[in-house]
Formats: C-alpha cells, sequence, structure tokens
C-alpha cells in the first residue's frame, strides 16, 4: 500500500514587533491507510528566510519555507525513515509474550 506523507506546522516564534517568524515547529506524519507514525523534531530557525507579514501566513507557505530550508535530499530521507517506521510495524521481527499464560497479548516490538 502506498504511504502518504504529510507536513504539519506545530506551532511557530515571531517576533511581536514586526511579525517576522523565528523559529518553525514541525513535524511530519505517514500513513499507508493502517499504520501511522511521526516524527518528533526541534525548531528550525527561519529568521530573515521570510518576509510575508504574520497575519497574512497560511499553513502552505510555511510549510513550503520548511521544505526549501531542509531541501529534498533531507526531506527525502525523513521520508525514508518513515517507510520503515511502517514496515516495522506491518512486519515484525520480535513480540512480547509470555507462552504459559493463557490468552496472553502479544504485542510486536
Amino acid at each position: 500500500m502506498a504511504i502518504t506523507y504529510t507536513t504539519h506546522i506545530d506551532d511557530m516564534e515571531h517576533r511581536i514587533l514586526d511579525g517576522k517568524v523565528l523559529i518553525v515547529h514541525w513535524s511530519m506524519h505517514g500513513t499507508n491507510g493502517t499504520y501511522d507514525v511521526g516524527t518528533t523534531t526541534t525548531g528550525l530557525e527561519l529568521e530573515g528566510l521570510n518576509d510575508i507579514p504574520y497575519d497574512q501566513l497560511t499553513e502552505e507557505i510555511v510549510i513550503g519555507w520548511v521544505h526549501d530550508a531542509l531541501g529534498p535530499e533531507k526531506i527525502s530521507e525523513i521520508e525514508a525513515d518513515l517507510a520503515s517506521q511502517i514496515d516495522a510495524l506491518e512486519n515484525p521481527k520480535t513480540e512480547d509474550g509470555l507462552p504459559w499464560e493463557e490468552g496472553a497479548a502479544t504485542l510486536p516490538v
């Protein structure tokens, strides 16, 4: 099943005086319809990389800034990591449980 990747803007820090965005907190998620996984990120500094007034920003504009700042190689690397996580959930190599406990649930690890 194909994986769909989505970038989300979780929060932003901006200067009050002029509205310039300084730091964007973002995450990327991947889903194949059965499993959903995501990244945990720290803030991405964007100071000086934007000139759109704060009150005119959209999520799509800021996602574009994030993708431009990271570059296509880093985006591909993140997507590959998410795909690997989904594969591990679809095809677990180990599981937890005790064989002598009747009805014990086993969880993939």
